[in-house]
């Protein structure tokens, strides 16, 4: 098969080139979804539109490395749509974890007091229960001292029974205790979650720094190729005039 060689003038006529460079500072200050649009539509162009194929050809746009271009655009929209499911998961696992955490907390809250009040005297149940250490404040902090209080709370029948001459009967204790449960089962979901959408999104952010490259290179080229060539500039332009008039219908 022939390739055209097309020939490039020694001195290009000066032309105006704005719009590819507008094109080139829309896609660096573009959202990343208005980046991966602006990629679909060059790599399109690259593919199927006559005058970009004969402008680009020239400057070593061959058939293979627009296929490696329209991958690298594939791969990043792929990364893209699983970062925005792996977000959602985890805002969705973190509203769930909240809800039962706000419950745990109160429940802990109250019954830790009531705890401190009924064991003021009795430094074995202030140790056992972790209530003279300092006061927990993270949320993975909080869960360990809701696991070690109701484990110890209902496997020593003297602070069991303490308990319940203040309204906290074993089976109180074991109603928080399965509702702590619950609640740090949901914190292992939220992390797990937390971990996937972070390598999603560094998987996404990677794939887009290369894709950012290839945008570059493409729109740079394409800048000087209009310069020697206004003429396929004017082409180009009808071409998507038409592209548009025929969307519209």
């Amino acid at each position: 098969m022939t390739t055209e060689t097309i020939a490039l003038p020694d001195n290009p006529p000066p032309v105006d080139i704005n719009a590819r460079k507008s094109k080139k500072t829309a896609y660096y200050s573009a959202t990343i979804a208005k980046k991966l649009l602006l990629a679909e539509r060059e790599t399109a162009s690259l593919q199927n539109n006559p005058t970009t194929i004969k402008i680009m050809q020239p400057f070593g746009y061959t058939p293979e490395k627009i296929a490696e271009f329209t991958r690298i655009y594939q791969e990043t929209a792929r990364a893209q749509i699983m970062q925005t499911k792996e977000i959602g998961e985890k805002v969705g696992a973190y509203a769930e974890f909240e809800s039962l955490f706000t419950i745990a907390k109160n429940q802990i809250h109250y019954l830790a007091k009531i705890a401190k009040i009924a064991f003021r005297n009795d430094e074995h149940a202030l140790s056992t229960l972790h209530l003279n250490s300092r006061k927990p404040r993270k949320q993975a902090e909080i869960l360990d001292f809701m696991n070690n209080f109701y484990q110890q709370a209902l496997m020593e029948k003297k602070i069991t029974a303490v308990l319940a001459n203040y309204n906290y009967p074993a089976e109180t204790l074991r109603s928080y205790q399965e509702h702590y449960l619950k609640t740090h089962a949901r914190y292992n979901d939220l992390n797990k979650e937390s971990a996937d959408a972070t390598m999603a999104t560094k998987t996404r952010d990677d794939l887009l720094a290369v894709l950012d490259e290839w945008m570059y290179e493409f729109y740079s080229i394409a800048k000087v190729a209009y310069a020697l060539n206004p003429h396929w500039l004017q082409e180009q332009q009808l071409e998507e005039q038409e592209d548009e008039a025929e969307t519209v219908k």
